[in-house]
């Protein structure tokens, strides 16, 4: 069901140093970090219901006869298929490689937060599109089926589209995040 969204003010709040986590006035910093990890589960969510889609699509042009022929054995629907199998497995080799990169900054340090950064900024900007590109595509597959609400995939279509509008950032905010980290601060579009 993609995303729910609400807000919460705390006003006059006391903390002992007992409950501190971090430093003083770095939680700023430390919830961007959670960003970071949170895209990389944004694309991996992102890129199981195109797989689940894909699978689901796959099952149907296997066993669906239009003009006296399989779905399956027409070149209008195996080179689509071959389109998305092969960026779904892209786009889950980009977010193994990310997620590994965030567990090595941790446990090793061999990567930087900037790194981290950029490479979920990526995993965030692809999947959700993909996943929606691959949705629409197995619904022209099913036909008037793909997008009845009996049928998972128009709610998949709406979930995952709820991704590249909002949780954790737009596409463009990943956008921004991407060249900040390729051309550095002094380009950023928001600073003079």
């Amino acid at each position: 069901m993609g995303i729910s969204t609400g807000g919460f003010v705390l006003k006059n709040v006391k903390l002992s140093k007992a409950h501190l986590i971090g430093e003083q006035n770095k939680g700023f910093y430390y919830a961007m970090e959670g960003f970071s990890a949170a895209r990389i589960l944004i694309a991996a969510t992102c890129v199981g219901a195109a797989e689940a889609v894909l699978e689901l699509g796959i099952e149907h042009i296997k066993n669906r006869r239009a003009f006296g022929r399989l779905l399956g054995s027409y070149e209008g629907i195996q080179f689509p298929l071959v389109e998305h199998h092969t960026n779904l497995e892209s786009l889950k080799l980009l977010n193994y490689r990310t997620a590994w990169m965030l567990d090595q900054m941790y446990s090793h340090q061999r990567f930087t937060h900037h790194d981290i950064a950029k490479a979920a900024a990526m995993c965030k900007l692809r999947a959700p599109l993909y996943a929606f590109d691959a949705m629409n595509e197995v619904a022209d597959w099913l036909g008037a089926l793909g997008y009845t609400k009996e049928f998972p995939i128009e709610m998949g279509i709406r979930g995952v589209r709820s991704y590249s509008i909002g949780a954790e950032g737009t596409l463009n905010i990943m956008r921004i995040i991407i060249a900040r980290e390729l051309l550095g601060n002094e380009f950023l579009p928001y600073r003079s």
